[in-house]
């Protein structure tokens, strides 16, 4: 369904305080196109539910390590 009840990707940003903060919640056609993590940021957390029924063709992800960008250029 449209309100992404049974199947769906979730990106978090996971703070150094065990916190996280949801980015989205995607599914169906919906990508979130390039995601980074935020400023101060440990990293980033996916979840990918699937209820299992009405299978398809999957999900596809790339993902990349980049050196952290300078705040001043």
């Amino acid at each position: 369904s449209e309100l992404c009840q049974d199947d769906w990707l979730e990106i978090y940003n996971i703070y150094h305080d065990n916190t996280e903060k949801l980015i989205g919640r995607y599914c169906l056609l919906t990508a979130p196109g390039p995601v980074e993590s935020t400023l101060g940021a440990l990293g980033l957390k996916v979840i990918l539910h699937s209820d299992s029924e009405l299978v398809y063709s999957g999900f596809k992800a790339r993902y990349t390590f980049e050196v952290a960008k300078s705040l001043f250029g």
